[in-house]
C-alpha cells in the first residue's frame, strides 16, 4: 500500500491526509450515533436521505431535528420517490396502535424551522445517496 500512496502522491498530485474512520453498521448503530453527535451540534445538521420514514423512532430523529432547528441551521432533502413508500398503512412493529403522520415535509415543519425540500424524480431517477452533515463536518 506503500507503494499506491506513492504512486498517488507523486504521479496524481494528491496528498495523504491523516484521518480516523469509524464503521457504523446497521441502521441502529449508525442513527444512536447520529443522535449523540447532532445533539452537539453548534452551528448546522444537514441530512439527504432517500427515504425517510415516520416510525416512532424515526419520530424520535425528527424531534431532534425540530428542537436543533431553534438554534441551528437545519436542512432536511428526500427524495421524492423514496417518500412514496412512506405513505403506506401505519405500521410500527413496536407500537401498535402508532398513529403516523400523513406527511412527512410537514411533520419536520411543524412547530420548527427545518428547511425541507423534496428532491424531484426527473425521468423516474431515485437517489438513494444518504449525507449527513452536523457543523459541516461529513457525519
Amino acid at each position: 500500500i506503500d507503494d499506491f500512496n506513492k504512486f498517488l502522491d507523486e504521479d496524481l498530485g494528491t496528498k495523504q491526509y491523516k484521518a480516523n474512520i469509524k464503521l457504523l453498521i446497521d441502521g441502529e448503530n449508525f442513527f444512536n450515533d447520529f443522535i449523540e453527535t447532532a445533539k452537539q451540534a453548534t452551528h448546522s445538521v444537514f441530512v439527504q436521505t432517500y427515504i425517510f420514514k415516520t416510525d416512532t423512532f424515526s419520530m424520535e430523529i425528527i424531534t431532534l431535528l425540530r428542537e436543533l432547528s431553534k438554534k441551528t441551521d437545519v436542512r432536511v432533502l428526500i427524495d421524492y420517490f423514496g417518500s412514496l413508500s412512506n405513505s403506506k398503512e401505519n405500521q410500527d412493529p413496536i407500537v401498535k396502535d402508532y398513529k403516523k403522520p400523513k406527511d412527512i415535509v410537514d411533520c419536520l415543519k411543524d412547530d420548527s424551522d427545518v428547511k425541507v425540500r423534496l428532491h424531484p424524480d426527473t425521468w423516474l431517477i431515485s437517489d438513494h445517496r444518504k449525507i449527513f452533515l452536523i457543523d459541516k463536518q461529513r457525519f
